[in-house]
């Protein structure tokens, strides 16, 4: 039973950061003085929309400090127009055909940063592919993510609706291109920057897993539509 029918503003969230509900209706069922020497309270907050609950800090001075669990970002190792479409996305999980939209826009965003500009997206994945940018694997699944936006720009009744799944899918596969392409690039050069001048530069152990474990990832992915 919640304790109270309507939350004070500096509990209001942007949106349910599980099912990602922009706005959501959320009552709070659990509240408690924090015991530690800055005192705060701690809240519970379920939503109206998923039934989830998302915990908050607060301080004694009821500013909110933290919440569970976090709110997605990205990588800033990420371009940024890729990044901000990751993002867009991912904030529109609960509405599946802009999320898919979004995954592709974020890949098209990708292959542009790496110098893949001319044509439209299938040739750029192609060449993507032809260069050994990308993995054949990887190439059969940043197609698939083109053809579902493309599906999603275009009124068909025989096309299924999309699903939560559908979005989750294809914003995974974008996801892992961006750690591969981006994020695992600049861990690499970041531990070589470390490493002393005289000293050979030392592999990242979790770098080099995360290399081995991407392909296997994406080619476990198989499409479901």
């Amino acid at each position: 039973m919640a304790f109270e029918n309507s939350l004070p503003n500096y509990l209001q969230l942007h949106r349910c950061p599980h099912c990602l509900i922009a706005k959501p209706n959320l009552s709070m069922v659990y509240k408690d003085i924090v015991a530690a020497d800055d005192g705060g309270w701690v809240f519970a907050l379920q939503c109206g929309t998923c039934g989830l609950l998302t915990v908050v800090q607060a301080s004694k001075f009821l500013t909110v400090v933290n919440t569970w669990p976090k709110p997605k970002t990205y990588s800033m190792d990420i371009p940024e127009r890729a990044r901000e479409s990751l993002a867009d996305a991912h904030a529109a999980l609960a509405t599946p055909r802009l999320s898919i939209i979004g995954s592709a826009t974020a890949v098209d965003w990708m292959l542009k940063e790496k110098g893949y500009k001319t044509g439209n997206l299938h040739k750029r994945i192609e060449q993507a592919a032809a260069d050994h940018l990308i993995t054949p694997d990887m190439k059969d699944w940043a197609h698939e993510v083109r053809l579902e936006a493309n599906n999603e720009r275009h009124a068909d009744d025989e096309l299924p609706k999309p699903t939560l799944e559908d979005a989750r899918r294809v914003l995974k596969f974008a996801e892992a291109l961006a750690e591969l392409l981006f994020e695992l690039p600049a861990r690499v050069a970041r531990g070589r920057r470390k490493a002393a001048p005289s000293e050979p530069a030392k592999p990242d152990p979790q770098a080099e897993e995360l290399a081995r474990t991407v392909d296997a990832a994406i080619a476990s992915l198989k499409p479901t539509r």
